[in-house]
């Protein structure tokens, strides 16, 4: 699931920030820790060579500092024996041993301890150094930190020469206990490594109810489409804010919107194909029952040639209004599946006109032309004479008067008007009126009706030539069919 996902990838995000923020913690303060430490050495090895002097000789044990580095002192010296803590140190171990021992550990580690750059002079014991290579290096003028183990406990060394002018006359080396800060930076790392599982186990918690709470939206879009069928495809989201899952609600509605124009539209074209199967078999029934009777009738008994010439003149007239249904069905068929081949050629606008009204068949005294000679259109002119002629045998059918074809250019364009001045169509019935099979008179009446293909074919005709068709009627008007061609 993609709640488990995020709740895993960000656990793993959060674990990599607390792991990078954890050891820069460790690192900062470790090296803050034991850079303060060598600070203070630092600061003590400063004082002790800039204070540093032998009137006596290069190392005077009676008149400069003592060989474990103390303050030079003329008087006489009663601060206990010179390799322990002083009275004060001695005295806490009454009270607290342990503590104590750790004081004079780092006391004693704490006192510089003197070497001669030569023979040892004097009446006290050479000290033993912490480092003997680092001893060496100071002699040479070199001043070095060293890490080192002295009685179980980490300590700080460092080690510098001592000068007198520009004579390296002897070295230095003193300490400084670990213990407090390698025990700081011990419980910081507890504390982290104790900080990260438990940091983790409230990060999974709190990722939980975050991730839960903010793949809501998604859950209601699911829940919503899964509800969502044919019968409720209205059916649409809430949509709040402004954010991804608003966005995402408002696709979503927006893909219903799609989905229901497509079912509206796919219903209507069921619709109509029920409708036009229903039509055709109604169409093609008429002459298909003439045929049928004619044929009975002819074969019942012995009739005289001319009973049968009549019937066979009857059976071809059926024959043919089934030939032209199909044939105009086929057409149609082409049509709609994009295969009908069109020759276009430039040609006057009037020269179709012409060859309409001679196909339709009008007199022509019914028809006038309002064309202007030199209007042009790139088009099939078989295929759009047949259309004009189409529509002038319908408008001269539904009405007495002058029919009237005129053109006009527009924006690039041509405007073609047929215009009769007829009964007129109701107004139910001029959204359906370029659709198959489609009548005004419900009577189906073959005679001053048609096969009801004609205005199908002509708004087909017109489409494939990228142009588009309307009609405009009111009863006891008249009608106008607007023809818009593009131009050439």
């Amino acid at each position: 699931m993609i709640r488990t996902r995020l709740i895993l990838w960000n656990s793993v995000v959060f674990a990599l920030t607390l792991m990078v923020i954890g050891v820069v913690v460790y690192v900062a303060t470790e090296r803050s820790l034991y850079g303060a430490v060598d600070k203070d050495l630092a600061s003590r090895a400063s004082f002790l060579s800039t204070h540093w002097h032998a009137p006596g000789g290069p190392f005077d044990h009676g008149h400069g500092p003592d060989h474990h580095g103390g303050p030079h002192d003329d008087g006489p010296r009663d601060d206990g024996p010179q390799d322990g803590p002083p009275k004060d140190f001695q005295n806490t171990q009454r009270y607290d041993p342990i503590q104590a021992q750790r004081l004079e550990f780092s006391f004693r580690i704490s006192r510089p301890a003197i070497f001669d750059n030569g023979p040892h002079h004097g009446g006290h014991p050479p000290d033993s150094p912490f480092d003997a290579g680092a001893l060496q290096e100071s002699f040479k003028g070199s001043t070095l930190f060293i890490t080192d183990t002295l009685n179980g406990h980490r300590i700080r060394v460092i080690s510098l020469p001592l000068r007198e002018g520009s004579k390296i006359s002897g070295a230095a080396q003193f300490a400084s206990d670990l213990t407090a800060p390698d025990k700081t930076i011990g419980t910081l790392g507890n504390i982290l490594l104790a900080l990260l599982p438990l940091s983790l186990l409230i990060t999974v918690g709190i990722g939980f109810w975050l991730v839960k709470r903010a793949l809501q939206p998604v859950r209601t879009i699911a829940e919503t489409a899964e509800g969502i069928g044919g019968s409720n495809l209205s059916d649409r989201l809430t949509v709040k804010g402004s954010d991804e899952f608003a966005v995402l609600s408002g696709t979503f509605n927006s893909m219903l919107d799609r989905l229901e124009s497509a079912f509206e539209q796919q219903q209507s074209l069921l619709e109509a194909q029920r409708r036009f199967i229903g039509d055709a078999s109604h169409e093609l029934k008429t002459p298909l029952t003439t045929i049928k009777g004619r044929v009975s009738l002819a074969l019942q008994k012995k009739q005289t040639p001319e009973r049968y010439e009549e019937h066979l003149k009857s059976i071809g007239r059926a024959s043919d209004s089934m030939n032209a249904i199909i044939q105009d069905l086929l057409l149609l068929a082409q049509y709609d599946e994009g295969k009908a081949l069109l020759h276009k050629e430039i040609v006057p606008v009037v020269d179709l006109a012409r060859r309409a009204v001679l196909e339709s068949g009008a007199p022509e005294d019914r028809i006038e032309l309002r064309i202007a000679g030199d209007l042009t259109l790139n088009a099939d002119e078989a295929l759009v004479s047949r259309a004009l002629s189409n529509l002038l045998v319908n408008a001269l059918r539904h009405s007495e008067g002058v029919v009237t074809i005129s053109a006009d250019p527009t924006q690039g364009k041509v405007l073609i008007q047929v215009n009769d001045r007829g009964e007129g169509i109701p107004p139910e019935h001029l959204d359906h009126i370029f659709d198959r099979f489609h009548r005004v008179d419900t009577a189906r009446d073959r005679a001053s009706g048609g096969t009801g293909l004609g205005l199908a074919i002509v708004k087909s005709i017109i489409e494939a030539h990228g142009g588009s068709i309307r009609m405009e009627s009111a009863l006891g008007v008249g009608s106008t069919v607007y023809i818009l061609m593009p131009g050439n």
